[in-house]
């Protein structure tokens, strides 16, 4: 009912990415999929182990960002500078998601991708601007217990 609708960051992750992706494993019969999902980018996992339809396998589930990045210089393996910059679990994917706002995206946009800051920042103070309505609406809820 507001003119900016807001939606859980996880939420439109599920809708944007994992279930296209779900659905087409469904469609192409995959039988097992293996994921880099770590402990350390989420705290949990949405999925592990053999499932209804496909098995998921993590195999870096217990692993930690820096035994990744040792892993990669180990075996010469080029480094996302995405991750350079970031610091919570938003993926390369992603970059121009706004609900992330709290893994370094604006210092790597102003970086690397100049041209993509203003919009990322309109994007910001709208969803800014719609918090500080909702934030006002509870302050108002909370107020009237207190009465």
């Amino acid at each position: 009912m507001s003119d900016t609708p807001l939606v859980g960051r996880m939420d439109c992750c599920v809708v944007n990415l994992m279930q296209p992706m779900h659905q087409r494993m469904l469609a192409d019969g995959i039988e097992v999929v293996i994921r880099g999902t770590k402990l350390a980018d989420t705290g949990q996992v949405p999925a592990c182990g053999p499932g209804d339809t496909y098995e998921v396998l993590l195999p870096l589930l217990y692993w930690s960002h820096d035994q990744v990045f040792q892993f990669l210089q180990e075996v010469g393996a080029p480094r996302n500078a995405v991750y350079d910059t970031f610091r919570a679990i938003s993926a390369p994917e992603c970059l121009h998601c706004s609900a992330w706002w709290d893994d370094g995206k604006a210092a790597y946009l102003k970086q690397l991708h100049p041209d993509k800051v203003g919009q990322y920042r309109v994007n910001l103070q709208t969803i800014r601007a719609e918090l500080a309505r909702r934030v006002q609406e509870l302050d108002s809820e909370l107020k009237e217990c207190e009465q």
